[in-house]
C-alpha cells in the first residue's frame, strides 16, 4: 500500500523520523507487516549518501592537484633552487 502526504514548514527528514517512530511502536502494525519509507526521502537519502562518499575523495584529489599546480607556478628566488640545476 503506498500512502502518500504533503508536507509544509517542517523538513522532510524530521517528518520521515515522526512515521517512522509511530509505525515502530508496538502493536501498531502487526509482526508480519514490513513498511518501507521511498519516494522523495529515499531520493533523498541516496543522494546524500552519495555525496558523503565522493566528497572526501575528490576533496583529495582535488588538493593534491591543486598543490602540484601551484608548485609549478612559483618561481625560484635564487639560481641554487633544485628546480634550476639542470
Amino acid at each position: 500500500m503506498a500512502v502518500t502526504a504533503r508536507i509544509q514548514g517542517r523538513s522532510l527528514d524530521s517528518v520521515a523520523g515522526d512515521v517512522r517512530t509511530e509505525l515502530d511502536k508496538a502493536g501498531f502494525l502487526p509482526e508480519t507487516v514490513r513498511y518501507e519509507l521511498g519516494g522523495v526521502y529515499k531520493q533523498q537519502q541516496i543522494a546524500f549518501k552519495g555525496l558523503l562518499t565522493k566528497t572526501p575523495a575528490n576533496a583529495a584529489r582535488g588538493q593534491s592537484c591543486k598543490r602540484r599546480t601551484l608548485h609549478r607556478q612559483r618561481k625560484p628566488r635564487c639560481d641554487c633552487h633544485p628546480c634550476q640545476k639542470r
